[in-house]
């Protein structure tokens, strides 16, 4: 009997060697189906066309809910993430924002550009490839601090940070977390996050222009929709020349319509990770790295990522030190496989639910072979 986890897996059709959903996540059947429904409904353009493509809206905010932890109201839909920290920035106002200068360029230019705008001043700690501890971030906090921006997984190594602990840390000051690289594929509470932001091209799968912010109660409050439109305000159909009021709690932050087709897309793979249960997809993508773990060792092979249990999501990092880059893409692309090579030697492979244990096994063997 086919299990929610068996349904899940079943609307995947990736090629088997593609290990590189850190970059983006191929999507499923079901999304490709419902985008492509609305699209022909679109370009039929017949009576009523309209309303049943604005329909995804409210089954995306609650499905969000429901896997953040966050309330519908305090949810605002984005098209990615870096236009997303890029509101919460400029959103700011004064104080000082520690970050680590390892973060994806995504989570650094938005507090660069704030600073330059002189609206909050930035300091960068750490280093490229550096854990983003409780420990180093207590260590650079002072009273000027204002909040504190992390990701929830770093993208170089798949280190994935103690929420609660970096919480207990920082304490009323706000907490701002780049959320792309778990959601969906972990079990932590984003509720400690004050701004939650995360596009859904990557582990979740949903497919580019999707994406959100949910901001706490604290975020709401120190947090202005500086970037915001006309989608943000009362009454935004009343086109009588005036300045309307903004929205209550994260619809402020509201810039214009997003895509119906992406938001319908969305709606369609945001319910896949609800059926399967985000728990069960990350069992089965720990089980997958242990296994890749194992053949590694087996073939010798340097990780350079932090793999115990709850230290990582699904993002391991072999040393690609002493391999010849351009002969490894070329090898890698002959047997079929998709993996990031980051500068510095380092060979990101980015393991999913889907993932056969069998291509994580030829993989090993392909680096061991010491190209």
């Amino acid at each position: 009997m086919a299990t929610d986890m068996d349904s899940y897996l079943n609307t995947f059709v990736e090629a088997q060697g593609y290990l590189n959903f850190a970059s983006f996540g191929p999507v499923s059947s079901r999304v490709m189906e419902e985008k492509n429904r609305l699209e022909s409904l679109a370009a039929m353009g017949m009576p009523g066309a309209q309303d049943e493509l604005n329909k995804s809206k409210p089954a995306v905010l609650k499905s969000l809910a429901n896997l953040s932890g966050f309330d519908q109201s305090a949810i605002s839909l984005v098209n990615n993430t870096s236009g997303g920290l890029l509101q919460v920035a400029l959103g700011l106002r004064g104080g000082e924002l520690l970050v680590s200068r390892g973060e994806f360029p995504a989570n650094l230019y938005p507090w660069r550009r704030a600073a330059a705008l002189q609206r909050l001043r930035c300091r960068e700690i750490g280093e490229p490839g550096v854990a983003v501890t409780p420990q180093l971030i207590a260590a650079h906090l002072t009273p000027q601090v204002s909040a504190v921006a992390v990701s929830a997984v770093d993208f170089r190594t798949g280190y994935r940070v103690d929420l609660s602990a970096i919480r207990e840390v920082i304490g009323d000051r706000l907490l701002i977390v780049d959320g792309i690289q778990g959601f969906g594929i972990t079990t932590m509470d984003w509720t400690q996050a004050d701004a939650l932001v995360v596009g859904g091209q990557k582990w979740l799968r949903c497919g580019w222009n999707t994406g959100f912010i949910a901001l706490s109660s604290r975020g709401l409050e120190r947090i202005a929709p500086v970037i915001s439109n006309w989608a943000g305000v009362i009454d935004p159909y009343d086109y009588d020349g005036l300045e309307h009021p903004s929205l209550p709690g994260a619809e402020a932050f509201g810039i214009t319509n997003l895509s119906p087709v992406a938001l319908g897309g969305f709606a369609a793979g945001l319910a896949l990770v609800e059926q399967a249960g985000v728990a069960n997809i990350e069992q089965r993508i720990q089980q997958k790295v242990a296994g890749f773990v194992r053949d590694a060792q087996e073939h010798n092979l340097n990780l350079l990522s932090d793999v115990r249990p709850g230290k990582h999501a699904g993002i391991v990092v072999v040393d690609g030190a002493g391999y010849d880059t351009a002969a490894l893409q070329a090898r890698l692309s002959q047997h079929g496989f998709t993996v990031t090579l980051h500068q510095g030697g380092r060979i990101r492979v980015s393991i999913h639910a889907t993932t056969r244990a069998e291509s994580l096994s030829q993989l090993a063997a392909l680096l061991g072979e010491r190209m």
